[in-house]
């Protein structure tokens, strides 16, 4: 097998300077990666220790996901990932493709890398290298979906001369629909004054009745997901970002359109839906009792960016 190499620059006790990320109230065209990128190296290091850090964002003020920025290089390497196109909605895992992009000279060769999906409090969830190819510096990656709104990934590549630690962010993923999550019908873009439905909510039983009445059709028991229009004035489904919690979901006590997602959800929790039949199952069984009547609730669902082509928000 060839030898294959990667600059690190030392640094002595010094961690990489963070980037703010900049923002844009647009929504990306395509699966697009938003990338803040740092490169932390130590001198000496055993092959069991694990650097694990997080990098802290800021909130989005915008609609939907940021354009993808130009990844930031220091010492001449940068981390770029990206979930692949066709993944389908309900899956158990999902796929990662991750590439260093400018390398730096080649000084030291590669032994292993690692990659960690890292939470707020800098805590690492560990991603199964599927492949890779050293030659051209990419790695594909599989991740359980618990991790799915985890942003901040982090590469830790082990060399002889010590450990390079590479971090970027990914903030959207392509999901292919799965009929059992949705209404009947649906998602079937009615236009009402104008206006498409374009935003994804989550609906209570008796809303779901409601809409099988009045349509003849079922996805099954599990389906409450329907496209709304996304100036519509409701309420947001969060869930817990600590997943050992008892208390997985709740609403927001703020009412807004869509695109007041951002400042929806308290400290602990983020803008969320489910992702496997048993969360469906779980936020069912919990938002159910919560109001008599019909009752809607946005989740970080949209195709705003093309009709059928639905974006799930990351963060």
């Amino acid at each position: 097998m060839n030898a294959v190499f990667i600059a690190l620059i030392v640094l002595a006790g010094a961690c990489a300077q963070k980037q703010p990320l900049g923002r844009s109230d647009s929504i990306s065209t395509a699966a697009s990666i938003e990338a803040q990128t740092t490169v932390q190296t130590t001198a000496q290091a055993t092959s069991e220790q694990k650097a694990v850090t997080s990098e802290v964002l800021e909130a989005d003020d915008a609609i939907a996901e940021e354009p993808a920025l130009e990844p930031v290089s220091i010492g001449g390497a940068s981390l770029v990932c990206l979930y692949p196109q066709g993944q389908q909605q309900g899956s158990e895992t999902y796929q990662l493709e991750c590439q260093i992009k400018d390398p730096a000279e080649i000084s030291a060769p590669i032994l292993r890398a690692e990659f960690f999906k890292i939470d707020e409090q800098g805590k690492g969830s560990q991603l199964t290298v599927q492949s890779q190819d050293l030659n051209l510096f990419t790695w594909v990656l599989l991740e359980k979906v618990e991790n799915i709104y985890l942003a901040n990934i982090q590469m830790i590549i082990h060399t002889p001369n010590g450990t390079a630690t590479l971090t970027t962010k990914v903030s959207i993923l392509n999901l292919e629909l799965a009929a059992r999550f949705w209404l009947g019908g649906e998602p079937n873009n009615s236009v009402q004054a104008g206006e498409e439905e374009d935003c994804a909510e989550w609906q209570n039983l008796a809303a779901k009745q409601v809409n099988e009445t009045a349509s003849g059709l079922t996805n099954g028991p599990l389906g409450r997901l329907n496209d709304n229009q996304c100036s519509t004035i409701q309420r947001f489904i969060c869930k817990n970002k600590d997943l050992t919690s008892a208390q997985k979901w709740m609403i927001s006590t703020i009412q807004g359109a869509f695109q007041d997602y951002p400042k929806a959800c308290p400290a602990g929790y983020h803008f969320a839906m489910p992702m496997t039949d048993a969360e469906a199952q779980s936020l069912n069984t919990f938002i159910d009792p919560l109001a008599p009547g019909v009752t809607k609730y946005w989740v970080p669902l949209h195709d705003r960016d093309a009709e059928g082509k639905f974006i799930l928000l990351l963060n």
